[in-house]
Protein backbone atom coordinates (compact mmCIF):
# COMPACT_ATOMS: atom_id res chain seq x y z
CA UNK A 1 0.00 0.00 0.00
CA UNK A 2 2.49 2.29 1.07
CA UNK A 3 4.40 1.84 -2.66
CA UNK A 4 1.10 2.19 -4.45
CA UNK A 5 0.47 5.67 -2.28
CA UNK A 6 4.02 6.80 -3.10
CA UNK A 7 4.21 5.79 -6.86
CA UNK A 8 0.56 7.66 -7.11
CA UNK A 9 2.59 11.04 -5.53
CA UNK A 10 1.96 11.09 -2.37
CA UNK A 11 4.35 13.02 -0.28
CA UNK A 12 7.17 10.57 1.45
CA UNK A 13 7.92 13.25 4.15
CA UNK A 14 4.64 14.29 5.12
CA UNK A 15 4.00 15.20 8.37
CA UNK A 16 0.71 15.24 10.62
CA UNK A 17 -0.59 17.53 13.09
CA UNK A 18 2.27 16.60 15.49
CA UNK A 19 4.70 16.90 12.86
CA UNK A 20 5.30 12.71 12.40
CA UNK A 21 6.55 11.97 8.97
CA UNK A 22 5.93 8.24 7.79
CA UNK A 23 9.45 7.50 8.73
CA UNK A 24 9.20 8.60 12.48
CA UNK A 25 6.10 5.98 12.36
CA UNK A 26 8.17 3.06 10.98
CA UNK A 27 11.06 3.87 13.22
CA UNK A 28 8.96 3.72 16.42
CA UNK A 29 7.28 0.46 15.34
CA UNK A 30 10.46 -1.33 14.02
CA UNK A 31 9.06 -1.82 10.50
CA UNK A 32 12.54 -1.89 9.09
CA UNK A 33 11.29 -2.82 5.87
CA UNK A 34 8.69 0.13 5.27
CA UNK A 35 11.91 1.92 6.80
CA UNK A 36 13.90 0.55 4.14
CA UNK A 37 11.82 1.81 1.45
CA UNK A 38 10.75 5.24 2.81
CA UNK A 39 15.12 5.93 2.87
CA UNK A 40 15.04 4.60 -0.35
CA UNK A 41 12.74 7.04 -2.02
CA UNK A 42 13.65 10.13 -0.13
CA UNK A 43 12.61 9.89 3.41
CA UNK A 44 14.12 12.99 5.41
CA UNK A 45 16.51 11.03 8.21
CA UNK A 46 16.32 14.74 10.06
CA UNK A 47 12.81 15.38 9.80
CA UNK A 48 11.76 16.35 13.44
CA UNK A 49 8.58 16.29 15.04
CA UNK A 50 6.79 18.66 17.55
CA UNK A 51 8.50 16.72 20.47
CA UNK A 52 11.75 17.65 18.96
CA UNK A 53 12.88 13.85 18.21
CA UNK A 54 13.95 12.63 15.08
CA UNK A 55 13.13 9.36 13.63
CA UNK A 56 16.04 7.40 15.15
CA UNK A 57 15.53 9.20 18.39
CA UNK A 58 12.10 7.18 18.98
CA UNK A 59 13.24 3.72 17.51
CA UNK A 60 13.63 1.15 20.14
CA UNK A 61 14.35 -1.62 17.51
CA UNK A 62 17.59 -2.49 17.70
CA UNK A 63 18.25 -4.10 14.08
CA UNK A 64 16.23 -0.44 12.44
CA UNK A 65 17.78 1.56 14.64
CA UNK A 66 20.98 0.47 13.41
CA UNK A 67 20.21 0.37 10.14
CA UNK A 68 18.70 4.11 10.56
CA UNK A 69 21.92 4.86 12.11
CA UNK A 70 23.70 3.23 8.88
CA UNK A 71 22.28 5.50 6.51
CA UNK A 72 23.10 8.34 8.37
CA UNK A 73 26.75 7.71 8.45
CA UNK A 74 26.35 7.06 4.79
CA UNK A 75 25.14 10.25 3.88
CA UNK A 76 27.47 11.85 6.25
CA UNK A 77 25.36 13.60 8.87
CA UNK A 78 27.36 14.46 11.77
CA UNK A 79 26.40 15.81 15.28
CA UNK A 80 26.67 19.10 14.16
CA UNK A 81 24.34 18.61 11.34
CA UNK A 82 21.73 17.05 14.17
CA UNK A 83 22.50 19.80 16.74
CA UNK A 84 21.44 22.34 13.74
CA UNK A 85 18.47 20.60 12.55
CA UNK A 86 16.89 20.60 16.01
CA UNK A 87 17.59 24.58 16.69
CA UNK A 88 16.63 25.29 13.57
CA UNK A 89 12.72 26.69 15.01
CA UNK A 90 14.23 28.13 17.56
CA UNK A 91 16.84 29.94 15.39
CA UNK A 92 14.02 31.12 12.96
CA UNK A 93 11.87 32.16 16.15
CA UNK A 94 14.49 34.28 17.46
CA UNK A 95 15.15 35.76 14.20
CA UNK A 96 11.49 36.86 13.35
CA UNK A 97 11.27 38.09 16.57
CA UNK A 98 14.50 39.99 16.50
CA UNK A 99 12.72 41.73 13.10
CA UNK A 100 9.74 42.59 14.53
CA UNK A 101 11.25 44.21 17.47
CA UNK A 102 13.14 45.99 15.21
CA UNK A 103 10.31 47.48 12.99
CA UNK A 104 8.50 48.40 16.50
CA UNK A 105 6.02 45.48 16.45
CA UNK A 106 4.60 44.11 19.75
CA UNK A 107 6.60 41.27 21.16
CA UNK A 108 3.15 40.19 23.30
CA UNK A 109 1.02 39.97 20.72
CA UNK A 110 -1.26 36.73 21.28
CA UNK A 111 -3.00 33.58 19.49
CA UNK A 112 -6.31 32.94 19.44
CA UNK A 113 -5.47 31.08 23.16
CA UNK A 114 -4.36 34.00 24.50
CA UNK A 115 -0.54 33.18 23.96
CA UNK A 116 2.28 34.75 23.92
CA UNK A 117 5.69 34.38 22.41
CA UNK A 118 7.32 33.91 25.67
CA UNK A 119 4.58 31.48 26.41
CA UNK A 120 5.69 29.21 23.16
CA UNK A 121 9.13 29.83 23.81
CA UNK A 122 8.67 28.43 27.71
CA UNK A 123 6.84 25.51 26.67
CA UNK A 124 9.46 24.39 23.81
CA UNK A 125 12.64 25.35 26.00
CA UNK A 126 14.14 27.90 23.48
CA UNK A 127 16.62 29.55 25.62
CA UNK A 128 17.57 31.69 23.50
CA UNK A 129 14.19 33.19 22.49
CA UNK A 130 13.34 33.60 26.46
CA UNK A 131 16.52 35.14 27.20
CA UNK A 132 15.66 37.72 24.02
CA UNK A 133 12.62 38.28 25.47
CA UNK A 134 13.55 38.95 28.82
CA UNK A 135 16.20 41.44 27.87
CA UNK A 136 13.13 43.22 26.01
CA UNK A 137 11.33 43.45 29.13
CA UNK A 138 8.21 41.77 28.01
CA UNK A 139 5.63 40.62 30.62
CA UNK A 140 6.61 37.33 32.74
CA UNK A 141 3.04 37.60 34.53
CA UNK A 142 0.60 37.71 31.58
CA UNK A 143 -1.67 35.01 31.25
CA UNK A 144 -3.10 32.82 28.31
CA UNK A 145 -6.71 32.16 28.20
CA UNK A 146 -6.65 29.27 31.03
CA UNK A 147 -4.48 31.89 33.02
CA UNK A 148 -1.29 29.70 32.40
CA UNK A 149 1.46 31.74 32.51
CA UNK A 150 4.93 31.22 30.60
CA UNK A 151 6.46 29.59 33.95
CA UNK A 152 3.86 27.17 33.83
CA UNK A 153 4.54 26.07 30.62
CA UNK A 154 8.13 25.80 31.35
CA UNK A 155 7.21 23.76 34.35
CA UNK A 156 5.14 21.25 32.23
CA UNK A 157 7.01 20.58 29.81
CA UNK A 158 10.17 20.04 31.90
CA UNK A 159 12.02 23.27 30.85
CA UNK A 160 14.12 23.48 34.08
CA UNK A 161 16.55 26.54 32.37
CA UNK A 162 13.98 28.60 31.35
CA UNK A 163 12.01 28.37 34.54
CA UNK A 164 14.82 29.21 36.56
CA UNK A 165 15.03 32.38 33.94
CA UNK A 166 11.99 32.93 34.97
CA UNK A 167 12.20 32.85 38.47
CA UNK A 168 15.07 35.26 38.29
CA UNK A 169 13.36 37.46 35.77
CA UNK A 170 10.35 38.27 38.44
CA UNK A 171 7.97 34.51 37.42
CA UNK A 172 5.85 33.61 40.25
CA UNK A 173 6.23 30.03 41.43
CA UNK A 174 3.35 31.15 43.08
CA UNK A 175 1.12 31.66 40.05
CA UNK A 176 -2.23 29.70 39.55
CA UNK A 177 -4.03 29.16 36.36
CA UNK A 178 -7.88 28.86 35.87
CA UNK A 179 -8.17 25.74 37.72
CA UNK A 180 -5.89 26.95 40.94
CA UNK A 181 -2.84 24.61 39.67
CA UNK A 182 0.90 26.19 40.62
CA UNK A 183 3.48 25.59 38.37
CA UNK A 184 4.56 22.60 41.21
CA UNK A 185 0.94 21.17 40.38
CA UNK A 186 1.30 21.48 36.54
CA UNK A 187 5.24 19.48 36.63
CA UNK A 188 5.57 15.73 36.20
CA UNK A 189 9.19 15.68 36.04
CA UNK A 190 10.18 14.63 40.00
CA UNK A 191 13.74 16.46 39.23
CA UNK A 192 11.98 19.60 38.61
CA UNK A 193 9.40 19.36 41.06
CA UNK A 194 12.24 19.33 43.61
CA UNK A 195 14.21 22.16 42.58
CA UNK A 196 10.66 24.04 42.30
CA UNK A 197 10.78 23.39 46.21
CA UNK A 198 14.40 24.53 46.47
CA UNK A 199 13.31 27.74 44.70
CA UNK A 200 10.61 28.90 46.24
CA UNK A 201 12.56 28.24 49.43
CA UNK A 202 15.01 30.90 47.50
CA UNK A 203 13.04 33.06 47.23
CA UNK A 204 11.12 33.00 51.02
CA UNK A 205 14.57 33.17 52.13
CA UNK A 206 15.28 36.51 50.30
CA UNK A 207 12.30 38.28 50.94
CA UNK A 208 12.82 37.60 54.61
CA UNK A 209 16.39 39.08 54.67
CA UNK A 210 15.20 41.71 52.68
CA UNK A 211 11.91 42.77 54.67
CA UNK A 212 12.13 46.38 54.56
CA UNK A 213 13.06 46.77 50.98
CA UNK A 214 11.09 47.79 47.58
CA UNK A 215 11.34 44.93 45.50
CA UNK A 216 13.90 46.26 43.05
CA UNK A 217 12.65 47.18 39.14
CA UNK A 218 14.38 44.55 36.57
CA UNK A 219 18.02 45.70 35.35
CA UNK A 220 18.55 47.22 32.39
CA UNK A 221 22.43 45.63 32.03
CA UNK A 222 21.20 42.94 29.56
CA UNK A 223 25.00 41.88 29.93
CA UNK A 224 24.72 41.20 33.68
CA UNK A 225 21.34 39.47 32.97
CA UNK A 226 23.06 36.89 30.53
CA UNK A 227 25.61 36.65 32.46
CA UNK A 228 23.46 35.60 35.49
CA UNK A 229 21.19 33.29 33.61
CA UNK A 230 24.36 31.13 32.42
CA UNK A 231 25.18 30.51 35.79
CA UNK A 232 21.29 29.66 37.06
CA UNK A 233 22.04 27.29 34.01
CA UNK A 234 25.04 25.83 35.73
CA UNK A 235 23.89 25.54 39.12
CA UNK A 236 20.84 24.26 38.21
CA UNK A 237 22.65 21.07 37.06
CA UNK A 238 24.50 20.58 40.15
CA UNK A 239 21.19 21.09 41.92
CA UNK A 240 19.42 18.54 39.71
CA UNK A 241 22.06 15.75 40.24
CA UNK A 242 21.20 16.44 43.92
CA UNK A 243 17.80 16.12 43.79
CA UNK A 244 17.84 13.37 41.70
CA UNK A 245 19.31 10.76 44.31
CA UNK A 246 16.69 12.28 47.10
CA UNK A 247 13.39 12.28 44.61
CA UNK A 248 14.88 8.56 44.33
CA UNK A 249 14.36 7.79 47.57
CA UNK A 250 11.49 9.41 48.24
CA UNK A 251 9.48 7.23 45.63
CA UNK A 252 10.92 3.45 47.03
CA UNK A 253 9.69 5.17 50.36
CA UNK A 254 5.93 5.79 48.51
CA UNK A 255 3.48 3.23 49.14
CA UNK A 256 2.29 1.17 46.68
CA UNK A 257 -1.13 2.22 45.35
CA UNK A 258 -4.10 -0.04 45.72
CA UNK A 259 -5.77 -2.86 43.60
CA UNK A 260 -8.64 -0.21 42.73
CA UNK A 261 -6.11 2.34 41.97
CA UNK A 262 -4.02 0.55 39.86
CA UNK A 263 -7.66 -0.60 37.78
CA UNK A 264 -8.40 3.16 37.87
CA UNK A 265 -5.22 3.94 36.68
CA UNK A 266 -5.68 1.37 33.71
CA UNK A 267 -9.15 2.85 32.96
CA UNK A 268 -7.61 6.12 32.53
CA UNK A 269 -5.06 5.10 30.23
CA UNK A 270 -7.62 3.02 28.05
CA UNK A 271 -9.35 6.21 27.64
CA UNK A 272 -8.85 8.13 24.48
CA UNK A 273 -6.87 11.30 24.37
CA UNK A 274 -9.02 13.00 22.63
CA UNK A 275 -8.36 16.82 21.68
CA UNK A 276 -4.17 16.80 21.43
CA UNK A 277 -4.99 20.58 22.23
CA UNK A 278 -6.40 20.10 25.82
CA UNK A 279 -4.64 21.03 28.81
CA UNK A 280 -5.94 19.69 31.41
CA UNK A 281 -3.97 19.02 35.63
CA UNK A 282 -2.70 15.24 36.49
CA UNK A 283 -5.07 13.30 37.81
CA UNK A 284 -7.75 14.82 35.63
CA UNK A 285 -10.16 12.49 33.18
CA UNK A 286 -8.66 14.36 29.95
CA UNK A 287 -5.10 13.81 28.91
CA UNK A 288 -2.45 15.59 31.25
CA UNK A 289 -0.71 18.88 29.78
CA UNK A 290 2.81 16.24 29.09
CA UNK A 291 0.34 14.01 27.23
CA UNK A 292 0.00 16.62 24.56
CA UNK A 293 2.68 18.67 22.56
CA UNK A 294 3.75 21.91 23.77
CA UNK A 295 2.10 24.70 21.52
CA UNK A 296 4.28 25.39 18.15
CA UNK A 297 5.92 28.55 16.25
CA UNK A 298 4.13 29.62 12.98
CA UNK A 299 7.02 32.03 11.77
CA UNK A 300 4.64 32.81 8.87
CA UNK A 301 2.32 34.75 11.17
CA UNK A 302 5.14 36.62 12.19
CA UNK A 303 6.39 37.32 8.60
CA UNK A 304 3.07 38.56 7.60
CA UNK A 305 2.58 40.57 10.22
CA UNK A 306 6.14 42.69 9.41
CA UNK A 307 4.49 42.74 5.77
CA UNK A 308 1.23 44.30 6.82
CA UNK A 309 0.76 44.91 10.76
CA UNK A 310 -3.50 44.91 10.21
CA UNK A 311 -2.59 41.13 9.13
CA UNK A 312 -3.24 40.51 12.99
CA UNK A 313 -1.07 37.72 15.49
CA UNK A 314 0.57 34.63 14.29
CA UNK A 315 -1.47 31.55 14.76
CA UNK A 316 0.19 28.89 16.53
CA UNK A 317 0.04 25.00 14.32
Amino acid sequence: MMKLLIDFGANVNAKDSEQWTPLHAAATCGHIHLVRYLISRGADLLAVNADGNMPYDICEDEPTLDYIESEMAKRGITQEMIDETRAANEVMMLSDLRNLNDAGGDLEFRDEQGATPLHIAAANGYVSVVEFLLDQHVSTDVCDNDQWQPIHAAACWGHPDVLEMLVQAGGDLNARTKNGETPYDICEDPDLKERIVQLRSEMETKRAMQPNKLRRTQSQNTRSQSVRRTSIREKGMISRREAREEARIRQEQQAPVSKDEDEEASKKEATPEGDSSARTSPGSEQPSPTEVSPPRYASDGVLALLADPAAGPPSLL
